[in-house]
């Protein structure tokens, strides 16, 4: 499971690098699946829901957010 997770955010970061405005379109898809992936692991258990790696989940999901922000934001620029 956390393979495909990873997938889908390295997959969304090539999406968005083709400058379309249906690659950015995909790749914000892709990485807010990739949010909702964590999400799924900290509501099943797989990863805890407290200490270090309770953080790591946080600030990846914020960064995750942001890029999704940021290129949405920008979506103008996109051809």
């Amino acid at each position: 499971m956390t393979a495909l997770i990873g997938a889908c955010y390295s997959l969304g970061g090539a999406f968005i690098l083709t400058s379309k405005k249906w690659g950015a379109a995909l790749g914000m898809a892709l990485i807010a699946a990739e949010i909702l992936g964590r999400i799924y692991l900290v509501a099943t258990g797989v990863v805890p829901r407290s200490g270090p790696d309770a953080i790591k989940i946080a600030v990846g999901t914020a960064i995750a957010l942001a890029l999704i922000g940021y290129v949405a934001s920008q979506w103008r620029r996109f051809q």
